[in-house]
């Protein structure tokens, strides 16, 4: 006669069956997930569509990609007809950068490199890829130095703020090994699209992602940003998407990030069109910030920031109207980047030859 299970014999047997039951309802869910769930866009993905709609701007869907973090970016090898309005040609390489050839992340040796972070100022709204003010820095330096590699590296996004730049710089930018690190933001850092802002939007978007494997299931990343949704409830008021106390405190970040890689870091102060036109011609608190984020005097081989401002105001004193000079309030034109590089080359020569003289040097 057999001997009947005893009672913690059967608890196991229940709790195996239990635990299987568990695992195979776990396993269809994660099935029926990967076959009818698609990821929605960040909500700041979605803010971005409602401003480019409102805009009438919907073809700049087309060449971005949704992100989680950075919340977009640009989409790898896209290129536009040159027929296209205000986005067109040239858009980016296999990385997502506005270049026309792929820059590996390891440097050569003797190379100098220079990153650009920004907006779409710095992208080159309206412009050709030739136009923007980083590809005629690069042309102004490798004429004045052809013996010496030069590469500017054109990460300009429009729509960026600093917080996107920021995350860029860290998740990517730093690996393309930069020397000097450049940033020109404050126009859509002080737009209110959300409750909360850029770096919120951020720390939630990291804190939604599953540890290790559980990454790669979707049933954990969707349960996991239910509970990051429960836990931060949006306000009513909608806040700048990056304040300018923020604004200092990332500056830092970056300054803090591009030391301990050995580059250095220059905040541009971008003109806008009310700057240069009377009417209104003080600085926002972005601009402010930028020009004066280290206070002291500055280094021996160039300045702590650099202010853009001043060229176009010289470019008014000798002639020229703002009409050849902005495309609207904020975008510049071919023409004003012509004044914008000749002052970035102008103000980055110390630092420039210093440079120069050292790779020299090895040779």
């Amino acid at each position: 006669m057999n001997a009947r299970p005893s009672g913690v014999s059967l608890f196991f047997k229940k709790l195996l069956v239990a635990l299987v039951m568990l695992m195979i309802c776990l396993l269809v869910a994660e099935v029926s997930l990967r076959l009818i769930h698609v990821e929605k866009p960040s909500i700041m993905f979605q803010a971005l569509d409602e401003q480019l709609k409102r805009n009438h701007l919907t073809y700049f869907e087309d060449v971005i990609l949704n992100d989680p973090v950075l919340f977009w970016r640009l989409a790898p090898g896209k290129r536009l007809p040159d027929d296209h309005p205000q986005i067109f040609g040239l858009i980016s390489n296999q990385d997502g950068l506005r270049e026309d050839h792929e820059i590996p992340h390891e440097k050569p040796a003797g190379e100098i490199r220079i990153l650009f972070l920004g907006d779409s100022c710095t992208f080159g709204f309206g412009l050709n890829h030739g136009d923007t003010y980083v590809e005629k820095v690069e042309q102004r330096l490798r004429a004045a130095y052809p013996d010496v590699k030069i590469e500017c590296i054109n990460a300009g996004v429009s729509g960026y703020t600093l917080a996107q730049g920021w995350a860029y710089l860290e998740m990517s930018g730093i690996h393309y090994e930069p020397d000097l690190i450049f940033s020109a933001f404050g126009w859509n850092d002080a737009k209110h699209w959300s409750t909360r802002d850029d770096l919120d939007r951020q720390a939630d978007a990291k804190r939604a992602t599953p540890p290790g494997i559980l990454a790669r299931s979707a049933f954990c990343r969707n349960l996991w940003t239910m509970m990051v949704r429960v836990g931060n409830m949006d306000s009513k008021q909608m806040v700048a998407r990056v304040a300018p106390d923020r604004f200092r405190m990332l500056m830092q970040k970056i300054s803090d990030l591009a030391q301990h890689h050995h580059a250095r870091y220059l905040p541009l102060v971008w003109p806008l069109l009310s700057n240069i036109d009377h009417n209104d011609a003080e600085m926002t608190p972005y601009q402010e910030s930028s020009l004066a984020f280290v206070s002291g005097p500055p280094p021996d081989d160039g300045p702590n920031s650099i202010n853009l401002i001043p060229p176009m105001e010289q470019a008014i004193s000798e002639g020229e109207t703002t009409r050849e000079l902005f495309q609207d309030g904020v975008h510049t034109t071919a023409r004003g980047n012509d004044y914008l590089a000749d002052a970035v080359v102008a103000q980055l020569t110390p630092w420039y030859e210093s440079r120069v003289a050292e790779i020299r040097a090895a040779h």
